[in-house]
């Protein structure tokens, strides 16, 4: 069974032998027929009956084509015959075949949420090239105390290596868009995270929600304290949900940081008994992160100069004394 393929919006997945896709911006300048002039276009040429229709220039919608190919020799000939397969649809809401390669170029709005389907779904794939926003791919593939380091890198960086290939220039493209873009290379690993995925996002959520205060600082914030006990005592009720079985991902963006007015440190009985706990309940549960914090050196530390394993060390700690993030 020859390889398939789909695009999300613009976006082609298939495999490594041919593929073409329907372009979801405007068409590079490479792309115009030279060497002649824009008066004298160049003279047609014949294609043979099996080959798919030239992809033309089309701007985004939520409605768009994917080529996906597949090869073959022809018997007793040295050429090869490609037959295609459209496929029309919303990429974010349709379930894409099984691929290999997908070479995309997307409407940006759609970057986030489209890796997190690619990387946090359940496809297997080799590799995805996918032309990205430039301000977007330089978050993408920030390192720890970069200033564009985020959670967006986090996130990805657990489940994947990411590589920035080249930048390309508004000016590439006719119309002009109001953006540069880059072209950015993303090769899944073969060997699984050892952490629940679910619990790691619902932890960088929170972490880098205010990425810039130290650890310790997050976590003594009362509303978060509550929040957090909420979630705790809701996963050790639903053990058939528990963490650890990977089944509580809920694709979304992988970027939405929150802000820095999110939580309250105030502190008072009545804010404990609307969330219906008590203040012994809440002190001892605050006492349980405190001491996870206390036991290693990171209470001092920001997420956003923290590397993966640091800020798994510290889940870990956490989950081992009952707080749960889901």
């Amino acid at each position: 069974m020859g390889a398939s393929g789909y695009t999300s919006r613009g976006a082609s997945t298939s495999s490594p032998t041919h593929a073409s896709s329907t372009p979801s911006r405007a068409t590079p300048r490479s792309a115009r027929a030279t060497p002649y002039s824009r008066s004298a276009p160049a003279p047609a040429t014949s294609q043979p009956a099996s080959s798919p229709p030239r992809p033309t220039a089309s701007p985004p919608s939520r409605s768009t084509r994917a080529w996906s190919t597949q090869s073959r020799p022809v018997s007793g000939h040295s050429t090869w015959r490609t037959s295609s397969r459209v496929i029309q649809g919303d990429a974010m809401e349709t379930e894409f075949p099984k691929f290999d390669v997908c070479v995309a170029n997307i409407p940006y709005g759609i970057s986030s949420p489209l890796i997190a389907k690619l990387l946090f779904g359940t496809y297997h794939f080799r590799t995805a090239t996918l032309l990205l926003q430039k301000e977007f791919a330089r978050r993408l593939v920030a390192m720890p105390g970069d200033s564009e380091y985020n959670r967006l890198a986090a996130n990805v960086r657990m489940v994947a290596d990411v590589k920035l290939l080249m930048d390309v220039s508004k000016r590439d493209f006719v119309p002009m868009p109001r953006v540069d873009s880059s072209l950015v290379e993303i090769q899944p690993r073969g060997a699984p995270p050892e952490v629940d995925l679910a619990e790691w996002l619902g932890f960088t959520r929170e972490c880098f929600g205010q990425k810039n205060k130290t650890l310790g600082a997050i976590f003594k914030q009362k509303r978060k304290i509550l929040d957090l006990l909420k979630r705790s005592q809701r996963s050790e009720r639903c053990t058939s949900d528990a963490p650890g079985t990977g089944s509580g991902i809920i694709l979304g963006v992988l970027d939405d940081d929150g802000n820095d007015e999110a939580c309250s440190d105030e502190d008072g009985d009545s804010g404990d008994r609307a969330a219906g706990f008590s203040t012994e309940e809440v002190g001892a549960f605050k006492e349980r992160i405190a001491g996870a914090l206390e036991s290693t050196d990171l209470a001092g530390k920001r997420p956003s100069k923290m590397s993966n394993d640091e800020l798994l060390y510290l889940l870990r700690l956490f989950n081992e004394r009952g707080i749960w993030f889901q």
